[in-house]
């Protein structure tokens, strides 16, 4: 250090004065530098830090939602429940809110994070005619999805498709 430096009064040993963040990287943190505009404490903290943005908009991958466990659920729902069944009116609509209430807590069980699901079950007689069924939804198609599994006997058929809806 020269005189000048000698001569000037220091305010805080613990403080640096510099012009940029280059110079305070290149001295010795407890040295005082002068002709310097604003003053920086060597001592660093995590509240000086600002925090980094981490929330996540579309579902990480392992996140994501996955059609096989689902239709494996669906599957093992509609065996368990009608097999060794014969249409009957009077039981179809009992049937029908049976499947459908097993799958939704199985389904939660599962604990898709942020997804809700919606669970459709159709079941009819077979009589030898044809079914046709659409469904139309407005989703996106990098995170929501659905799976669906069908059931057919001598005298039922049954169709059942889960919807898995990401929540933004």
């Amino acid at each position: 250090m020269d005189d000048e430096d000698e001569d000037m009064p220091v305010e805080d040993k613990d403080a640096i004065k510099v012009d940029d963040s280059v110079s305070v990287m290149a001295r010795d943190p407890t040295e005082t530098i002068t002709g310097t505009a604003e003053t920086v404490s060597p001592k660093l903290s995590t509240e000086s830090l600002h925090p980094i943005n981490t929330y996540q908009i579309k579902p990480a991958l392992a996140n994501k939602f996955k059609a096989d466990p689902v239709k494996d659920l669906i599957h093992g729902v509609l065996t368990d429940t009608l097999t060794g069944q014969v249409y009957d009116s009077k039981n179809a609509k009992k049937w029908t809110v049976n499947i459908a209430n097993k799958i939704n807590e199985k389904i939660k069980s599962l604990q898709m994070k942020r997804y809700k699901h919606v669970v459709q079950v159709t079941l009819g007689e077979m009589k030898g005619a044809g079914v046709k069924s659409g469904v139309r939804c407005l989703w996106d198609a990098e995170t929501d999805g659905y799976a669906s599994d069908i059931f057919i006997n001598d005298t039922i058929f049954s169709v059942v498709v889960v919807f898995a809806i990401y929540l933004y």
